[in-house]
């Protein structure tokens, strides 16, 4: 009961401890969990202003509104037609009137591009992801590449015509989105993630995935993602699936990725369009491919 004082909640906020229990809050399966996650928080927030202003500016609202709508929402009538129920799962009703009639796209991708740092070629795994999402029947964005004329306009119209932006977080990709890489404010990274947060998409239509071990804890993340996502679910695909154990965490991760992206109203599109490049095709070897742009 640490947290039930001045002290004991200072240092729990200054530890991380908002983040992960926001994090377990959104996570939690049953009731209970998300019961003492709850007062956990308002512990915390009770005895410290730090801890206060940092669930004013993370994604807690954000976190309660889905838990609302998506986990403990009452049992209503079918509706009669498809743009019906993509209306009614509008989380409120700015949402909704923010909705285009459709989406192209049920998921733009945002990605570094290179190895991570375990030495695994990012952009295949990015290509796993989109193979697996799409045989749930979802419709990825991904450009093929980020060496070509007109790259912006292609990333702004296809976050436009996405229902949801998929954020793959490396350490690389968060150094370059916060103006840290060799191009600056002029990364394409930067633009892409700036591009996502702006009120053409926001950050409740942003999904955090973890691609590589040292991002998994949140209390590491750049200030940039710890502002704007800290405290919303992320998905965790650091791990590959283990062969030897036969554990699927890669493809248990995508399954959960899936299920969050079903949830963004307007992601459930008629077809998937040919416009879209593929993302592993053509893919460059270690040799040549591009780091920061």
């Amino acid at each position: 009961r640490a947290c039930e004082s001045a002290n004991g909640a200072r240092v729990a906020a200054k530890a991380g401890v908002v983040a992960e229990a926001v994090q377990a809050l959104s996570g939690a399966r049953d009731t209970d969990l998300r019961q003492k996650a709850l007062t956990l928080l308002a512990e915390i927030a009770e005895n410290s202003e730090a801890a206060r202003a940092s669930m004013r500016d993370g994604n807690l609202i954000d976190t309660l509104v889905r838990l609302l709508n998506r986990s403990w929402s009452v049992v209503q009538s079918e509706p009669s037609t498809t743009a019906e129920a993509e209306a009614s799962n509008a989380a409120t009703p700015e949402d909704a009137l923010a909705m285009p009639a459709a989406y192209m796209y049920s998921a733009y991708c945002s990605h570094d591009w290179g190895r991570d740092e375990l030495k695994r070629n990012h952009v295949e795994r990015i290509g796993a992801v989109r193979t697996l999402l799409e045989k749930e029947g979802l419709s990825l964005c991904a450009l093929g590449s980020e060496q070509h004329e007109d790259v912006s306009r292609q990333m702004a119209n296809g976050i436009a015509q996405s229902a949801c932006v998929i954020v793959f977080l490396t350490d690389s990709y968060m150094k370059r989105a916060a103006g840290l890489g060799s191009r600056g404010d002029d990364d394409n990274a930067r633009f892409e993630f700036n591009l996502a947060c702006s009120p053409l998409k926001g950050v409740a239509r942003i999904v955090p995935v973890v691609m590589e071990p040292r991002c998994l804890a949140q209390t590491l993340w750049q200030p940039l993602f710890l502002g704007k996502l800290g405290g919303k679910q992320y998905v965790d695909l650091s791990r590959d699936n283990d062969e030897g154990s036969g554990a699927k965490h890669f493809d248990e991760g995508v399954a959960l990725l899936a299920s969050m992206i079903k949830s963004v109203p307007g992601s459930h599109v008629a077809a998937a369009p040919a416009a879209a490049p593929p993302v592993a095709g053509g893919m460059p070897d270690a040799s040549n491919e591009p780091t920061d742009d």
